[in-house]
């Protein structure tokens, strides 16, 4: 599965005030996504319906036909959170779960546009801000994913691939004129990605070979091996295995998609888990629409924790801890979305 580093890493100054101006820009409001998957019932004629962004406080009011119990057809969806208006959802119900084309209009004007698979916006689709700035392209878990074209409000423009929201690799052309190439978040001369022309047969578990760099290359080459299963280009099937070259596992993870040459643009959901040489867990975390979630812990290679922290929303949320290799405590702090808080620094002589 690659490196565990984050994707963004400090570098030169410069580049980073760069990415950041543009990656403020780009962002268009997510509205407060929740992580849980609820069946609600819809107060104002009993019609359940599945909600993937549930969360307590919520309740609905349907608009269209309702087939044993749940909402089914075209109708109007309206969405309250403590009695105040959230969102609408105008489009296709089966079964109580949105499949089909819909569109989504948020409180703060925000409007998205697409089809919908198994309640997931996925595919292509619109995201228009309230401030008139409009992505179109790929959408998958309703996040900005894969190709596509983000015009903004004073004329410019980003043509390229985008990773959970934010531009990632393509061609930023400014209101005047002015072109700016991006290569995993940051300005380059020219665009050199990796390209193998790999091209997996769909069905069928295959396996795919990589240098120590995770790199594609061939058996006599690989530092490790994985085992995968595609059911459509890009989108496995189950839990992908990563191996050792020795045949020890070295990580098991679930995806949406996965990129066959950049790491970087893989889109992460579910359970995630690395392994040390010796079979011992190195790591285990868990995604939502390719954000951290939840506990995120390390370990040592005798198998003693080396630290545990709570994420939410792909930030730190809650207590974090560091252990030493011998189980003593290091250091103990505690986070608000992100923000530090407390932190104590725990001192044992040995």
């Amino acid at each position: 599965m690659g490196t565990l580093a984050p994707i963004l890493k400090r570098q030169h100054m410069k580049r980073n005030i760069f990415i950041l101006a543009l990656l403020s820009t780009l962002t268009i409001s997510l509205n407060a996504q929740t992580l849980k998957d609820e069946w609600v019932v819809c107060n104002n004629q009993g019609c359940k319906l599945l909600d993937p962004y549930f969360s307590d406080g919520v309740t609905m009011k349907w608009e269209g036909s309702c087939l044993n119990g749940k909402a089914n057809g075209y109708g109007k969806l309206t969405k309250y959170k403590d009695g105040e208006y959230e969102s609408t959802y105008e489009g296709d119900f089966q079964n109580g779960i949105r499949e089909g084309k819909g569109k989504f209009s948020h409180k703060d004007g925000t409007v998205r546009e697409g089809v919908f698979v198994a309640g997931q916006m996925t595919g292509k689709g619109t995201n228009t801000g309230e401030n008139g700035q409009k992505y179109t392209g790929d959408f998958i878990n309703y996040r900005q994913h894969g190709y596509g074209i983000v015009e903004f409000t004073n004329g410019s423009k980003f043509e390229g691939f985008c990773v959970a929201d934010n531009m990632y690799t393509g061609k930023y052309t400014n209101y005047d004129g002015k072109i700016t190439y991006m290569q995993k978040y940051y300005p380059v001369e020219k665009i050199n990605e990796k390209s193998s022309g790999y091209k997996p047969e769909i069905g069928v578990r295959v396996t795919e070979y990589f240098d120590e760099k995770w790199n594609r290359c061939t058996q006599k080459d690989a530092s490790f091996y994985r085992l995968v299963t595609y059911e459509s280009d890009n989108k496995p099937k189950g839990v992908v295995k990563d191996f050792y070259i020795s045949g020890q596992l070295q990580s098991e993870f679930t995806a949406v998609y996965l990129d066959y040459d950049d790491e970087g643009k893989n889109f992460h959901e579910g359970e995630a888990t690395w392994y040390f040489q010796n079979g011992k867990i190195e790591q285990k975390r868990y995604y939502y629409n390719n954000k951290i979630n939840g506990k995120n812990t390390f370990y040592f290679d005798n198998g003693q924790i080396a630290q545990e922290s709570n994420y939410e929303h792909g930030v730190y949320n809650g207590l974090y801890q560091q252990w030493y290799k011998t189980g003593k405590p290091k250091i103990t702090a505690y986070y608000e979305q992100g923000n530090l808080k407390i932190k104590t620094v725990l001192f044992h002589f040995f």
